[in-house]
């Protein structure tokens, strides 16, 4: 930490940290545009838990 102060290494950390910032929001943009699909497949998985035929046909 104190070697990257010295050599002005501030700069560098910022523009990682914006990278990085960015990175995060396209992954939480991707996440949002899967989300009715994520609550589709939990929905189905949820009825299929509690089907008994599901169980029927997995035991």
């Amino acid at each position: 930490m104190a070697l990257e102060r010295r050599n002005g290494g501030r700069n560098k950390h910022s523009r990682g940290h914006v990278k990085m910032m960015a990175r995060v929001q396209v992954v939480v943009r991707r996440l949002l545009q899967l989300l009715p699909y994520l609550r589709l497949v939990a929905a189905v998985a949820v009825f299929l838990s509690s089907d008994p035929y599901y169980h029927a046909l997995t035991f």
